[in-house]
């Protein structure tokens, strides 16, 4: 995703995020950053650009699992199998997609 729009912070974990989850299951926040912060998303809006440290859900997910850092990027998936997951609806995922699409906020 090269140009996410408004949607560059929910493609992925932010940065704080990855840093609540390290503390949580005792991982180290810094060796987090430097295997998995290869992603940096812009918002643009009126009221300016906005960055985001965006971290794959994968890696860090896998890595918290296994309690060991490791390449686990290239096991991401594809939209096809993430339209599963949305079709499903768990907790209304599919109609909060598509309001965020649509530019909605979510509180």
């Amino acid at each position: 995703m090269t140009d996410p729009g408004n949607l560059a912070e929910y493609f992925g974990f932010t940065e704080t995020e990855v840093e609540q989850i390290c503390a949580v299951h005792g991982m180290n926040f810094e060796e987090m950053k430097a295997w998995y912060d290869g992603y940096c998303l812009v918002s643009h809006s009126q009221e300016g650009d906005r960055s985001y440290s965006i971290y794959s859900p994968k890696s860090v997910v896998e890595s918290i699992l296994r309690h060991k850092f490791g390449s686990y990027w290239n096991q991401t998936e594809t939209y096809e199998a993430l339209k599963i997951y949305i079709q499903m609806d768990m907790d209304g995922l599919k109609n909060a997609v598509i309001r965020m699409l649509a530019g909605k906020r979510f509180l």
